[in-house]
């Protein structure tokens, strides 16, 4: 079995967090829309798919996104809100897709600027900024479609 370089195991990381961050914000505009399932595995399932898209994309992207652990803000916000918009259409398009690709630009810039904590946060960064980012992304969503 072949060895995955530790600096491709961090981008991984880093891009399924940014996936992960549209996630929440995906599924509320599914569960909004009537059109979406508005059960567990919906949002379960809009957020792996997040994640898959982060995982599988962002190590393409990565070096041209700025130096690890100083990632650009903008640029992880734009890749954040293209895989919302990307999960959001799987679950429910158009809603979804709007809503997924609004909250994952702004979870993503958040989740860019919380990752710069790294050295604070050890081994939880990718966990404390999706979960952040995540939170943002979801509470932005439910004030726009409030």
């Amino acid at each position: 079995m072949a060895q995955v370089p530790a600096r491709r195991m961090s981008e991984v990381f880093e891009g399924a967090a940014l996936g992960l961050v549209s996630g929440p914000a995906a599924g509320f505009g599914a569960a909004y829309s009537g059109i979406g399932d508005v059960r567990l595995h919906t949002w379960l399932f809009v957020l792996l798919v997040g994640g898959i898209i982060g995982a599988v994309a962002w190590p393409v992207f990565a070096d041209s996104s700025g130096p690890p652990g100083r990632r650009g803000i903008g640029f992880s916000a734009l890749f954040a809100g293209v895989c919302g918009l990307l999960a959001g259409t799987v679950v429910a398009f158009p809603v979804g897709a709007i809503s997924g690709s609004l909250g994952g630009a702004l979870g993503g810039a958040v989740a860019a600027a919380v990752w710069r904590l790294g050295p604070r946060l050890g081994g939880w960064t990718p966990a404390v900024s999706a979960v952040v980012g995540a939170g943002v992304a979801l509470g932005a969503v439910a004030a726009w479609l409030r």
